[in-house]
């Protein structure tokens, strides 16, 4: 049955991102991170992992990523299609681990496969997919998706310190990943209060979400350690606006419009 709907969600897969393998590099980022870039375009070498760890490429902190596309060049070469079909490879992964983490989440199988197949299918993951400079997207996914699995099974063990340990080191690579892996804390503080019940919005219940909070306090520390990096790397890559460019206010606006229209998209994609 599992390997029928590994299979299922595969296909689902395959079926709309196939045609990525006949895609070229893009002239938006591509060149940045893989075709034109000396140290990725070499490969994997001790001299490329040094510089991946290092701070200050691309305005971004994340080495698994280039170390990602260094492992492609590697064996790939610079073959477009075959660095897109990583991506495709990372997204069918991360269908399985959403159906999985669903299964163990509601134990509900029909619509851990809907809610799977409709995160395989569904456009707005077009861009992280079909794009090869957004494999931190998917990258990051894989780890996030992992180390919310690690969170669940550690909740069944609780004095298990592997499962302790593997939800936060799975946290760490995620964070070397993408820098937007900073909210996942705040993903298990919701994954806490729906589905697991750990705790309700309810008088009297302010104990509970203290100590759900000092539960999570390794992994908030680790989020505000990237944060504080992928401030200090974005200032010197300059894509850091001062208040007096880009005040609070307009800040917020956008912050909410872009909500609204993440949201709108999700159930009306467009654009």
């Amino acid at each position: 049955m599992i390997l029928l709907i590994i299979l299922f969600l595969a296909l689902i897969n395959l079926i709309v991102y196939a045609q990525v393998r006949h895609f070229e590099f893009t002239g938006w980022d591509d060149p940045l991170y893989v075709s034109q870039n000396p140290m990725v375009a070499k490969g994997l070498s001790w001299k490329g992992v040094k510089w991946a760890f290092s701070i200050g490429h691309a305005a971004n902190w994340h080495p698994l990523t280039w170390l990602s596309h260094m492992l492609d060049v590697e064996i790939f070469n610079l073959k477009p299609g075959l660095h897109h079909i990583t991506n495709v490879f990372f997204h069918i992964a991360n269908s399985i681990l959403l159906f999985w983490l669903m299964v163990r989440l509601s134990a509900d199988w029909k619509r851990s496969v809907f809610i799977a197949a409709l995160f395989a299918a569904h456009p707005l993951h077009v861009e992280s997919v079909a794009w090869v400079a957004e494999r931190k997207d998917v990258l990051s996914t894989f780890f996030l998706f992992l180390t919310m699995l690690a969170y669940v099974k550690y909740l069944h063990r609780p004095r298990s310190r592997l499962y302790y340990l593997l939800t936060h080191g799975l946290f760490i690579l995620a964070l070397m990943t993408i820098p937007m892996a900073v909210i996942l804390p705040l993903i298990l503080l919701l994954i806490d209060f729906w589905p697991l019940k750990r705790a309700q919005l309810e008088p009297g219940q302010w104990k509970i979400w203290r100590q759900l909070i000092r539960e999570k306090l390794a992994l908030i520390v680790l989020a505000m350690i990237s944060s504080l990096i992928t401030l200090v790397v974005q200032r010197q890559g300059g894509t850091v606006a001062g208040f007096e460019a880009f005040p609070l206010s307009m800040r917020a606006a956008n912050a909410m419009v872009s909500y609204i229209l993440y949201l709108g998209n999700m159930f009306w994609p467009q654009n």
